[in-house]
């Protein structure tokens, strides 16, 4: 199991075997946000508390409105965040060479209210991992795989 703290403290999202679940703190009632056999992982609430940006135990990401349970796959991506404004997620894509041809990385950008995504930072050769942004909006940083040194990137 897996949980999550709302913005507010008043709600925690949990992840089980059998779905996500919102739970409202101060009177214990469950709501069901996705009921399914996809294992989610790493849950975390919007700036205003309303949607859910889940990982998947293979590399994808979701978001699932709390309250419909709708979702909206995100495609192949890792260390997703929110940024304050609560439209926009900055994650990770590793490629592979079997999928992609190139073992390398992108940064990537997406607004999810206007169905958009584009590349921040990509790499044909580097791996990378550990992306977080910072409290500003304005960096964010990462690790190389092969040499373990961290990358700093300015956010226009």
């Amino acid at each position: 199991r897996q949980t999550a703290l709302s913005p507010d403290g008043e709600a925690a999202a949990v992840i089980t075997d059998r779905g996500v679940y919102a739970i409202d703190l101060k009177d214990g009632r469950k709501n069901t946000v996705v009921e399914t056999d996809t294992e989610y992982i790493k849950p975390g609430f919007s700036p205003d508390g309303q949607k859910l940006l889940l990982g998947t135990a293979d590399n994808r990401l979701v978001v699932a409105d709390i309250s419909t349970g709708d979702t909206r796959e995100l495609g192949r991506g890792q260390d997703g965040q929110w940024f304050s404004d609560g439209h926009r997620i900055i994650y990770l894509r590793n490629k592979s060479r079997l999928i992609d041809g190139v073992d390398g990385s992108e940064i990537v950008m997406a607004d999810i209210v206007v169905g958009t995504e584009w590349p921040i930072y990509e790499s044909a050769t580097e791996l990378i991992g550990g992306l977080s942004l910072s409290p500003e909006e304005d960096r964010i940083s990462c690790v190389s795989r092969a040499d373990g040194k961290v990358r700093i990137f300015a956010l226009d």
